[in-house]
């Protein structure tokens, strides 16, 4: 079984190397959804409830430490 990753960046090019730089089969993961603003983040957290998420955003709208603290808020589970 392999555990659901969301992945996210404001940056594209940084999406596209997290789709084609790593293996997420080798990881034992499966990479569900890559989003690029904070909102869209926590709208598919939500709707997808992956097991790992990771976020890299210095934009203004909602920064990663912002979502830690609103998914966690919220009582997501993610790791």
């Amino acid at each position: 079984m392999a555990y659901k990753v969301m992945a996210a960046d404001d940056e594209a090019i940084m999406r596209k190397a997290m789709t084609t730089l790593i293996n997420w089969e080798d990881l034992g993961c499966e990479l569900i959804y890559v989003a690029s603003t904070g909102t869209e983040v926590m709208e598919r957290l939500e709707l997808l409830k992956p097991v790992f998420s990771f976020w890299i955003f210095k934009c203004r709208e909602k920064t990663g430490l912002k979502l830690q603290n609103i998914s966690g808020s919220r009582s997501l589970r993610q790791k």
